[in-house]
């Protein structure tokens, strides 16, 4: 038996090369080893493994449809408590960022008023100093300060 083995891994190891896989990926049949112990050529190999005789296991990757799901789940917002969390939120979000897209959303709200509303080009310039000294925590509260400032004028 172990001759037979050791005849029959040199098929394996050639079926292998033929077949760009490794050789535990490769299963050779019991019932036929003696058509391959006696012929001893590459191109009968070959033969085989469009035959199907000599077997190819498939390679098993990791699969990756848990990680699609929790992705899926995070999205909605699900799988980020407190128990999720490693950082302090200064490290997950950092003060700067949400400054800058904070203070860009400002500037741009303004921009836009000040093309559209022409009496508002007065107090744009106020405006815009107050905003960039963090007086505004939203947009929200600029909208109010603004419809104020009207009001006061009118």
């Amino acid at each position: 038996m172990e001759i037979m083995t050791k005849k029959l891994s040199i098929w394996k190891r050639l079926a292998s090369k033929l077949s760009n896989h490794g050789i535990r990926k490769i299963k050779l049949p019991i019932e036929n080893s003696n058509r391959l112990i006696l012929n001893k050529r590459r191109h009968i190999v070959k033969k085989f493994l469009k035959k199907k005789i000599i077997i190819v296991k498939k390679f098993k990757g990791v699969s990756s449809l848990r990680y699609k799901i929790n992705k899926k789940k995070k999205g909605m917002g699900r799988k980020r408590g407190l128990g999720k969390r490693k950082g302090t939120k200064k490290a997950r979000k950092h003060p700067r960022n949400i400054w800058i897209k904070k203070i860009r959303l400002l500037r741009l709200y303004l921009k836009k008023k000040r093309y559209d509303d022409k009496t508002f080009g007065s107090y744009y310039k106020k405006i815009y100093k107050k905003s960039k000294g963090n007086y505004f925590l939203t947009k929200k509260k600029l909208i109010e300060y603004i419809s104020k400032m009207k009001k006061k004028i009118v």
